[in-house]
């Protein structure tokens, strides 16, 4: 339905009853008022929590992953931010454990992490299955306390970057030191073609494993 305007009717806005008036483009008009189809099921209000989760997932990532989402995101033509709450939303959706890190087939990956005490005080032995990787290719390790006390909850609280070394070195177990002796920890690594993620022209996905540190 089209207004018309006159001397006494300059402009519309607003409800009376069933009618909505405005104007779009300087041209009045009017309309049914619709309320909008919110019947609030369990399955949205689900869906709904999950979403709220992304915003602290993504700002507990340290500056490094944060920047593996991004050059992720930017293959899908997306934000970093966008890409890891995709792949996150469709785990959880699933019933599934978060991942960590997302994959991308931008160069080989290895094949798996494990983790075990190291052989110092607050240290993990990390140790990494080369697979197809490059030997020139370099594993970027961080790490996350598991909390104990939000068991259930896949947000971790914070991470940290240790420096990349080559995957070879790895293959033979690595002893990296992290905050806190006799605790568990979240371990991920990214698969890089240079020392840093800020020189890295390829990167691959992340592969992640639980390890405990030495008392």
């Amino acid at each position: 339905m089209k207004v018309i305007g006159s001397a006494l009717v300059g402009s519309l806005s607003g409800k009376s009853g069933d009618v909505v008036a405005a104007s779009w483009k300087g041209v009045l008009y009017a309309r049914q008022r619709v309320v909008p189809h919110n019947p609030n099921t369990a399955a949205q209000q689900t869906q709904r929590g999950f979403f709220a989760r992304m915003p602290a997932l993504f700002r507990s990532l340290p500056a490094a992953l944060k920047t593996f989402a991004d050059a992720i995101g930017n293959l899908c033509r997306m934000s970093g931010y966008n890409a890891i709450s995709k792949e996150c939303l469709i785990a959880l959706k699933a019933a599934e454990a978060m991942p960590i890190l997302p994959g991308t087939p931008q160069i080989l990956n290895v094949a798996s992490i494990s983790c075990g005490v190291g052989d110092a005080t607050k240290t993990i032995e990390v140790v990494a299955v080369q697979g197809a990787a490059e030997a020139t290719d370099y594993l970027a390790v961080f790490t996350c306390p598991v909390d104990p006390d939000e068991v259930g909850k896949e947000e971790p609280d914070v991470w940290t970057a240790h420096a990349p070394d080559t995957v070879t070195n790895y293959v033979g177990g690595v002893d990296i030191t992290v905050a806190t002796a006799a605790k568990q920890y979240h371990v991920a690594a990214l698969v890089i073609d240079a020392a840093t993620l800020a020189t890295a022209t390829k990167i691959s996905g992340g592969v992640a494993a639980l390890g405990t540190s030495e008392a």
